[in-house]
């Protein structure tokens, strides 16, 4: 999943654009993931909740 989160930000424009030009490769989104999985968890929770 996260080489596909990785791969979707530099594609998209719109992801381009919500990143700041950021190009985050798969390791720094798994990181993060890992460092806040709680406060992770609970935004996609809210987001399917929506």
């Amino acid at each position: 999943m996260e080489g596909q989160t990785a791969g979707e930000v530099s594609y998209h424009p719109r992801m381009i654009w919500l990143t700041g030009q950021l190009a985050p490769d798969f390791k720094t989104i798994a990181d993060f993931r890992k460092d806040n999985d709680k406060a992770f968890r609970e935004v996609c929770r809210e987001f399917v909740a929506l």
